[in-house]
């Protein structure tokens, strides 16, 4: 396995998006080896220092970059969704989640400990707004103290799920070595959580309660307009339900429309999506057939008639039908 691989396995286990440190959180990390060995149960190759930490910080940067579009698509389009959560734009790990031979480049490199952690802040979230980082050690929520060890994460989630659907939410932290305490105000998204899986092959899909996007997918769509509309298109099939029915072209051209819409909602330019779209027609490339996928030229008219009735209004709001 060489070190893109081994990157890969590392993020991969968390399932989704991981932790975005600043590059100035390695300074203190213990220096890896320069040549390369084993590690342990994965048989991994750890090469140089520099290059295992320049690939860590792409993945970062490009969960925390999903995340962003995510939140503001899942934030402004709630009451279109049948299934909705309460948020605040956050998400946490601990040490237990990875394997053991992989966990003390874990701590090394994405300061994950036993005890939650701040893995990643959405822009624009109500945890962002009060002021909430990455690396951030949570120590309490509303005055109840996490525990630490493999049940962590579950204890974790028990409290969030409890104190989320409160008006407000005290979250005491520890922070490069002070205790600090912020209220945050959660807010309702919708209930389809969306998440990066490391593959080359370009791909979105749903399975009507996640979303899934290949980091190949991200990569190639370098406008977060172009990446709205991908996840926007999933979520028009989570949300409608589509994932219950067999697949056509009907279905597909309906995502996409509501796809417009919803980007419009978060504040995404629809003019901007569109062209995004017409040089860059990713999604949903490797699935297209003449039976359950409708070509490129019916997606664009379809996209771009969405286009003319966004602009019609003066504030767009996609009907369920």
């Amino acid at each position: 396995m060489n070190i893109k691989s081994f990157i890969i396995a590392v993020l991969c286990f968390a399932l989704t998006a991981c932790n975005s440190s600043e590059a100035d959180d390695f300074e203190d990390s213990p220096v890896l080896p320069t040549t390369p060995k084993q590690s342990g149960q994965t048989g991994a190759v750890v090469e140089t220092q520099g290059e295992f930490q320049a690939l860590l910080s792409e993945y970062q940067a490009l969960n925390q970059r999903v995340e962003n579009v995510a939140y503001r698509l899942l934030s402004a389009n709630y009451d279109q969704c049948p299934q909705t959560q309460r948020s605040i734009g956050l998400q946490v790990h601990t040490v237990s989640e990875y394997p053991e031979d992989l966990q003390p480049y874990a701590g090394a490199l994405l300061g994950v400990m036993d005890a939650p952690s701040v893995r990643l802040v959405a822009a624009g979230s109500p945890a962002e707004r009060a002021g909430l980082r990455s690396g951030d050690q949570i120590i309490a929520i509303d005055d109840i103290e996490m525990v630490d060890g493999p049940s962590a994460k579950l204890f974790y989630e028990a409290v969030r799920a409890k104190s989320h659907n409160q008006p407000s939410l005290k979250m005491t932290i520890e922070r490069a070595g002070e205790v600090t305490s912020a209220n945050v105000v959660p807010e309702t998204v919708c209930g389809y959580p969306v998440h990066v899986f490391f593959d080359e092959d370009v791909n979105a899909y749903t399975d009507g309660e996640e979303i899934w996007i290949s980091s190949e997918l991200v990569r190639r769509v370098e406008d977060d307009a172009g990446l709205a509309q991908i996840i926007a298109h999933e979520l028009a099939h989570a949300a409608m339900g589509h994932v219950f029915l067999e697949p056509d072209k009907v279905l597909e051209l309906e995502a996409d429309r509501l796809s417009m819409f919803y980007a419009a909602m978060a504040g995404f330019d629809p003019e901007l999506v569109l062209d995004v779209w017409q040089s860059n027609p990713y999604n949903h490339v490797i699935d297209q057939t003449v039976d359950t996928h409708p070509s490129p030229e019916e997606r664009f008219a379809v996209l771009r008639a969405a286009l003319l009735d966004i602009s019609d209004l003066d504030e767009p709001r996609p009907s369920r039908q």
